[in-house]
């Protein structure tokens, strides 16, 4: 498992993050294509990064689309895109409903809104104080 090595606020993300999810088309990025290594290591402050091949890929069960960048090989330090698109906007609510399952947001803890990004974004810290767990929704993408 990666986790998102953040330190600061929702308010602070909004600044750092990219900005909402590519609207549908015929031929959708994948979530390996929504961000670039450059962007990657620079959201982590890292000289460098990498797409873990083994930990990326189409979920066909869940159909959840995801891509794992890491700094250093075998090191829990990195970032995990997850990309659930769904049919029509009406579904997109139940699509970010199980990212929050997924993701942690249990309820014991209550996540931050992200301002301006996307027309839904939230964050969530881990208990840890080490990282957290960001979800974006946009249209018909989560």
């Amino acid at each position: 498992m990666y986790r998102l090595l953040f330190l600061g606020t929702a308010a602070s993300l909004a600044a750092v993050t990219s900005p909402a999810l590519p609207a549908a088309s015929p031929n959708p990025p994948t979530a390996c294509e929504l961000l670039s290594a450059a962007e990657v290591a620079r959201f982590l402050s890292a000289p460098s990064v990498r797409i873990d091949s083994v930990n990326s890929g189409n979920n066909e069960l869940t159909h959840v689309d995801f891509c794992s960048w890491y700094v250093k090989e075998g090191q829990s330090e990195g970032l995990m895109v997850k990309l659930r698109r769904r049919a029509s906007r009406d579904e997109a609510p139940v699509a970010m409903i199980a990212a929050r399952l997924d993701d942690g947001f249990s309820g014991q803890r209550l996540p931050e809104a992200i301002p301006g990004v996307g027309e839904e974004a939230q964050y969530l810290g881990y208990p840890d104080g080490k990282g957290g767990t960001i979800i974006v929704r946009q249209g018909t993408s989560v």
